[in-house]
C-alpha cells in the first residue's frame, strides 16, 4: 500500500494528517511561536526556534556548520519535506482540518524559508567580520533574503483566507441547521427563561430558551379549536 493512501484503523488519521501533526510538535519542541491554527507569526525567518534564535549569529571556523545547517540535521522538518516532495503536496480535502492545512502550507514552503535564512545567516557573518561584499554579491544577497519574506508573506495571507474560509463554512453549516420555517399554528419568540435549566454529564448547567406557558396553553387552545369537529344543534 503506498503512503498517501495510508490511514489509521482507529481515529481515521491520513498519512497528510499525521506528518502536519509531527511537524507541529517538532516546531513546539523547538520553542517555534506560531498564531492561530499554526500560522505565521513573522516573515523573517519563520522557521527559527528559540534556541536557535537564542544562540544568534555567530561566525564559525570553515568546517563548522552553521546553526541553520545544524537544525536540518537535529530535527525532522526536513525529511517531512523530503517526503512531501516524493509523494506529492496534493492532498485530498477529506480528513484534513484547517490546521492540517495550514501546516502543510509551511512544509511546502520550507525550502524557501531555509534557503532565506541560510543566506540572512551568510549576511550577518560577513557584517560581524567587517567584510562587506562586491555590489553584485550585496544585491544577490538582498534578492534572495527579500523574495523569502515576500513568499512568507504570501504563505501568511493564505492561511488567513483558509482561516476566514474555514469560519464561513462552520456558520454557513450552523445557520443551516436551523428550522427554516415555521408550522401553522407555531409562534416565534425570543423568550429566554434563565431559570429553566439541564444538567449535563460534564456537571455544567446549560439554559435553554423556551415559551412560557401562557404562550403554550393559548397555541394549544387555538389548535384543538381548528382541528374540533363541528357541532350541529
Amino acid at each position: 500500500m503506498s503512503l498517501p493512501a495510508w490511514q489509521s484503523k482507529t481515529d481515521s488519521i491520513n498519512c497528510w494528517s499525521l506528518l502536519a501533526h509531527i511537524w507541529r510538535q517538532e516546531e513546539m519542541d523547538m520553542g517555534l511561536p506560531r498564531e492561530d491554527k499554526g500560522t505565521l507569526v513573522g516573515t523573517t525567518l519563520p522557521l527559527m526556534g528559540a534556541t536557535q534564535n537564542a544562540q544568534g549569529m555567530l561566525p564559525l571556523p570553515t568546517r563548522h556548520y552553521t546553526a541553520a545547517i545544524e537544525d536540518v540535521r537535529e530535527n525532522v522538518r526536513a525529511k517531512i519535506y523530503a517526503m512531501c516532495t516524493r509523494i506529492g503536496f496534493s492532498h485530498p480535502s477529506d480528513g484534513i482540518n484547517t490546521e492540517d492545512k495550514i501546516t502543510l502550507c509551511i512544509v511546502e514552503n520550507y525550502l524557501d524559508f531555509k534557503t532565506g535564512e541560510v543566506w540572512y545567516e551568510v549576511g550577518s557573518e560577513l557584517a560581524q567580520e567587517g567584510l562587506c561584499p562586491t555590489s553584485p554579491d550585496q544585491e544577490c544577497l538582498q534578492e534572495i533574503i527579500h523574495c523569502s519574506e515576500e513568499r512568507a508573506e504570501e504563505v501568511t495571507r493564505q492561511h488567513i483566507d483558509d482561516t476566514h474560509e474555514a469560519k464561513e463554512r462552520q456558520v454557513t453549516a450552523i445557520d443551516a441547521s436551523r428550522p427554516s420555517a415555521i408550522s401553522l399554528g407555531e409562534r416565534f419568540h425570543t423568550t429566554n427563561q434563565s431559570s429553566l435549566n439541564v444538567t449535563t454529564f460534564c456537571s455544567r448547567n446549560i439554559t435553554i430558551a423556551t415559551s412560557p406557558m401562557k404562550i403554550l396553553s393559548e397555541n394549544k387552545i387555538g389548535t384543538a379549536s381548528q382541528v374540533a369537529p363541528a357541532t350541529t344543534s
